[in-house]
């Protein structure tokens, strides 16, 4: 069930890409607090759905997102990294 080398590959470079859009949009400081949290949202959206694209049927019944209050909106996708984490140490 654990991801397989393509996978992780895969799953990496989306999730540094990931950071590196986040990264940008923080250190746009004329951009207005509310709107960068609203486009991160976006940005780990897409992020979820790409790697979700990867997952065979059985790694996404495992795969869970968490999306259930504003904290999770923002700091959702930590959820996301363990479960990669602990998928790759399989």
């Amino acid at each position: 069930m654990g991801l397989d080398e393509a996978q992780r590959t895969e799953v990496s470079r989306i999730l540094q890409h990931r950071q590196q859009q986040i990264r940008n949009l923080w250190s746009q400081e004329s951009v207005p607090q509310a709107y960068r949290v609203s486009v991160m949202r976006g940005i780990n959206e897409r992020a979820e759905g790409q790697i979700r694209a990867l997952l065979t049927d059985e790694q996404k019944e495992h795969y869970i997102p968490a999306r259930s209050t504003e904290s999770t909106a923002i700091h959702g996708l930590d959820k996301l990294d363990d479960w990669l984490r602990a998928s790759q140490s399989k």
